[in-house]
């Protein structure tokens, strides 16, 4: 089968899925497996406001601060101190048995992932052999520098791969001029924030399916 993935996939070109979907693997080594570890949702990281996402531990601190004061117990507070009693709960549990959190012994995970793919980094080995992806952009030779261009923010987050042993890339849709664009998406002449792309493409066996 010819497989063809495309969409905004919200990743730059040095993101963990990116290199998954060009190089095939991700190394345990990989930054974003760091940064993962790092990252907390918090008011000021989610789209739907204030409502929305997972107090962090800045947002149970200033929480703690109104609470002297107004004499009221925040609920964002209240939520994170549940969430946190639930986690130490199921730490102990799996603890008493042998395990993580996730309720996978160690002799499990190892069983399940082999070998090759623990290692001393903070993630796992992650491949997505024996499939090989191009994107259809490279494989022409063009770059591809932005397709989201706004606030002062850009890079190229949207994307086509496709099989490279199953289809031939003919083309790809003109790549469009900083210049053109400024002060930023959308605009007059580009109704999105994100650029469109498009490839032609061949299948080398026409008798094969498309995914």
């Amino acid at each position: 089968a010819a497989m063809i993935l495309c969409g905004d996939l919200n990743s730059h070109p040095l993101t963990a899925p990116v290199h998954l979907l060009k190089q095939g693997q991700v190394p345990s080594t990989h930054s974003d497996w760091e940064l993962g570890l790092r990252f907390r949702w918090s008011r000021e990281t989610t789209e739907e406001g204030e409502e929305g996402g997972e107090a962090s531990l800045e947002d149970v601190a200033v929480a703690e601060e109104e609470e002297a004061e107004t004499g009221q117990e925040d609920p964002a507070k209240r939520a994170a101190e549940e969430r946190e009693l639930q986690a130490g709960e199921v730490g102990k549990e799996g603890a008493a048995h042998g395990e993580g959190a996730s309720g996978t012994s160690g002799a499990d995970w190892e069983t399940a992932m082999g070998p090759e793919d623990l290692s001393e980094g903070p993630g796992v080995n992650v491949s997505i052999a024996p499939l090989e992806l191009q994107c259809v952009y490279e494989a022409v030779g063009e770059s591809l520098p932005f397709t989201n261009y706004v606030n002062g923010f850009n890079a190229t987050l949207d994307w086509i791969f496709t099989d490279k042993r199953n289809t031939k890339v003919l083309g790809v849709l003109g790549v469009v001029e900083e210049s053109q664009i400024l002060p930023g998406l959308p605009s007059a002449t580009y109704g999105s924030d994100h650029l469109s792309i498009a490839a032609l493409l061949e299948l080398k066996d026409k008798q094969s399916p498309i995914m």
